[in-house]
């Protein structure tokens, strides 16, 4: 397994994803199931965010590097991003986690 990552694709999917008003519904596209997920996933961070991001790679299951909303990702690890210095910059949920053939391809989408 390649566990050097590909470049990570970040996407501000906020309007997509909208964190303000629990009316609304995801749309990422891929289907009702992946919508449905997304949708979960935001009821429970909804309240402490501002922005969605969604991140897509190739490699290890870090998105180590990335800059996400002008923060750099040093590590993530139990739902927490973890930037310069330690410091907690936001919350992730997976989206995809060792996909396609080579198990290689992940997704996630962070919140700010």
């Amino acid at each position: 397994m390649n566990f050097k990552n590909s470049e990570i694709t970040v996407t501000d999917v906020t309007e997509s994803v909208p964190v303000s008003d629990p009316s609304k519904k995801v749309d990422l596209g891929g289907g009702a199931e992946r919508n449905a997920m997304a949708d979960r996933l935001l009821a429970m961070r909804r309240q402490r965010s501002q922005k969605v991001f969604r991140l897509s790679w190739k490699g290890g299951k870090v998105p180590e590097g990335a800059v996400v909303d002008g923060k750099r990702v040093v590590y993530t690890r139990d739902g927490s991003v973890i930037g310069g210095e330690g410091s907690v910059i936001g919350t992730y949920d997976r989206m995809l986690e060792f996909g396609g053939a080579k198990r290689d391809e992940h997704e996630m989408l962070v919140f700010m």
